[in-house]
């Protein structure tokens, strides 16, 4: 369970922390006219939650030689030299049903960890939200466990659906509020 949690909160880092991330990834690759469809079919291979077959705890040249996206590590300040984690984004942008998103793989000590797409989410936000949940629930079934949070602190909401899958899982995050932009992650991780 602790494990779990750690996904959800890394994951809940991760959308926040890389806003500018994405105006800046999206400011660069504005001069590509196209995005890569994402299919939600390649989210389960070998009876457990990966991306096309990409093993857990890859090291990042193996993961690099899989995958045909181009691989930049995210920087982060003040993160202290014992951190074990790297984030890595694809320069590439994604589109799953009219909403653009970027690529994130994590490695801890060195191995996949993580793979997540995030949304920056357009207007019909709740609607593409309702259709991804459904997308999933019929390619992989009812949800492990689905929670929604309001802090009236931040004025933010979170709405979380997970799949679990032996030492797995999937989860589909949404997050809006008053003083954010409405975002999403899709991710697959190993616990």
């Amino acid at each position: 369970y602790m494990k779990k949690s750690i996904f959800i909160i890394i994951t809940v880092l991760l959308i926040f922390n890389p806003y500018t991330v994405y105006a800046k990834h999206t400011h660069q690759t504005q001069s590509q006219t196209a995005s890569i469809s994402i299919s939600l079919d390649d989210l389960k291979d070998d009876g457990q939650y990966q991306y096309n077959g990409l093993k857990w705890k890859s090291k990042l040249k193996d993961v690099k030689k899989k995958i045909p996206y181009t691989l930049k590590p995210l920087k982060y300040e003040n993160l202290s030299a014992n951190y074990k984690e790297q984030v890595y984004v694809a320069n590439e942008t994604f589109n799953l049903q009219g909403q653009n998103a970027i690529l994130k793989l994590q490695f801890v000590d060195g191995e996949l960890s993580q793979f997540l797409y995030a949304f920056h989410l357009g207007e019909t936000y709740d609607e593409w939200f309702e259709t991804q949940c459904d997308n999933l629930r019929q390619l992989y079934g009812e949800e492990t466990s689905w929670n929604i949070n309001y802090s009236s602190i931040t004025k933010m909401k979170s709405q979380t659906y997970r799949w679990d899958l032996g030492d797995t899982t999937l989860q589909l995050i949404m997050m809006t509020g008053e003083t954010i932009n409405p975002s999403a992650t899709l991710g697959i991780a190993e616990f």
